[in-house]
């Protein structure tokens, strides 16, 4: 199979050549064969030999270094476009004119070296500026690309987070609770009161202090609780956690459905979760009791995964520890 951007590039190289032998004769007014072939040869060469040059440079650099890569691009292409120089005119003399090395030594101009690397530092700085421009539209691209996965993650985080089934079951839930026991009742209501207004007040945030993130964390689970009674054991950490830290919102709330959603909850399963911060990290593990009515899509963790990203994080750690579902979450 052809590689289609060599084939670009030497396609470029030799119109680029052509144009320089073409804009020579014109500037001199007269065709000789020789003259324009070496001169196409010499326009070919320099092209081909900076575009292969610079392209190395900013794909090996990426511009992650700033103007270190540029003062590097500048003062490598000094020596290089030199040597290409010298190799053409040694090819020139001795194969088309003929000259023997002392003749071809003796020919030999500084001029003609210096003006080579004052052309071939206009050169540079053209090209730096073609890739620069070209840098800079990719970026745009990419914070384009970004915005777009940053709505779509805010999109699927808010269908999760106010599940229907979810409000359906806790609705359920209540109106039993109503009849059974008013007085426990009327707590339910305010935690699941309290719980969509955390959700309505942080959808728009990336992020939140992890203190209110676990304060959420603990009213959903008590509402769980509820519904699966002694089935659904957890603990939550203390009051020690890191301050300053953040999370994105409604993690926790993604895990802890997905627990709920994926596994088998009854007296001889009951489903163990367990919330703890260590100094960077906040890990989230349950026991596996896979349900055969859970799904696999994963959307929920892939949300997550974006939204981490989106925020210039490393994204969760995901693993399976004999029978345990363990998940890391990196604290902002």
């Amino acid at each position: 199979m052809y590689n289609k951007p060599a084939i670009n590039k030497v396609l470029i190289s030799v119109l680029t050549g052509i144009g320089i032998g073409l804009i020579l004769i014109l500037l001199t007014s007269q065709f000789n064969l020789t003259y324009f072939v070496l001169n196409t040869l010499y326009g070919f060469t320099f092209s081909f030999v900076n575009y292969l040059y610079f392209e190395n440079i900013f794909k090996r650099l990426s511009w992650k270094h700033g103007y270190t890569t540029f003062v590097i691009a500048i003062i490598g292409s000094i020596p290089l476009n030199a040597l290409t120089f010298f190799l053409l005119n040694l090819i020139s003399n001795m194969i088309f004119f003929k000259k023997s090395w002392a003749e071809f030594a003796t020919s030999q101009s500084l001029v003609a070296y210096l003006a080579v690397i004052f052309i071939s530092l206009l050169i540079s700085l053209l090209i730096i500026s073609y890739y620069l421009i070209k840098k800079i539209h990719v970026q745009q691209l990419e914070t384009e690309r970004l915005n777009t996965m940053n709505e779509r993650a805010k999109l699927e985080s808010l269908k999760a987070q106010l599940d229907p089934h979810f409000l359906f079951n806790s609705l359920n839930v209540l109106v039993s609770l109503i009849e059974e026991n008013p007085e426990k009742a009327g707590k339910y209501t305010m935690k699941l009161s309290s719980l969509y207004q955390y959700v309505l007040r942080h959808r728009e945030q990336q992020a939140v202090p992890l203190e209110e993130e676990l304060e959420f964390a603990g009213t959903y689970l008590s509402l769980l609780k509820v519904k699966y009674e002694d089935d659904l054991r957890f603990s939550l950490p203390g009051n020690d956690t890191p301050p300053g830290k953040r999370i994105p919102p409604l993690s926790l709330q993604i895990l802890l459905e997905n627990a709920v959603k994926h596994n088998k909850i009854n007296r001889s399963s009951p489903l163990h979760i367990d919330i703890e911060v260590h100094h960077d990290t906040l890990e989230v593990r349950n026991t596996i009791t896979p349900s055969p009515t859970g799904t696999t899509e994963g959307t929920g963790l892939k949300n997550l995964a974006e939204r981490y990203t989106l925020l210039g994080a490393k994204p969760p750690e995901i693993s399976r520890t004999g029978s345990k579902f363990i998940v890391k979450l990196p604290l902002i």
